[in-house]
């Protein structure tokens, strides 16, 4: 007898499945590896800083830059975001005229830098502190908005 009694619920639900997999597909949003066309493959990528050694900070520039270098040929989205000891990396009383110039450069060929408010106010700065950092380029938390980005497809560098 319990088998006769899930039967109708089983037959009646046959569409369930086939639903399900359209509302995923739905919510999903753009496909990762997919352009705003469909056709041009994009490469999505969030670089992870939270150290003030400006060594490597110089470092980290050069590797943008051939992340750019190697990656025209594709359109590429790429945020570094920068927390803790990192925001301190855009103080504009302690960056050189060449780290200014590369950041900008860099910014006008679409790299976003994305600063944590929480970090900023740890360390009692603020946005005009930094080199021109606009109000979208501030996010809430470094560490969050790093999960939100690998949630949305983006991939992972720690250099």
């Amino acid at each position: 007898m319990p088998s006769r009694a899930l039967a109708p619920i089983r037959r009646s639900a046959w569409w369930a499945g086939p639903l399900l997999l359209l509302a995923a597909l739905l919510s999903a949003g753009p496909v990762a590896g997919a352009g705003s066309d469909g056709d041009t493959p994009v490469a999505r990528v969030v670089y992870h800083l939270d150290s003030a050694d400006r060594a490597h900070f110089s470092n980290v520039l050069r590797y943008l830059k051939e992340h750019l270098a190697e990656s025209e040929r594709d359109a590429a989205d790429v945020r570094i975001v920068l927390h803790g000891e990192g925001v301190r990396l855009l103080e504009a009383e302690s960056m050189d005229t060449a780290t200014a110039i590369r950041i900008d450069t860099l910014r006008l060929q679409g790299f976003r830098f994305l600063v944590s408010r929480r970090s900023m106010e740890v360390r009692g700065l603020e946005r005009g502190d930094l080199h021109d950092v606009i109000r979208e380029e501030v996010v809430g938390s470094g560490i969050t908005e790093l999960y939100r980005l690998q949630r949305q497809g983006f991939t992972y560098i720690k250099p």
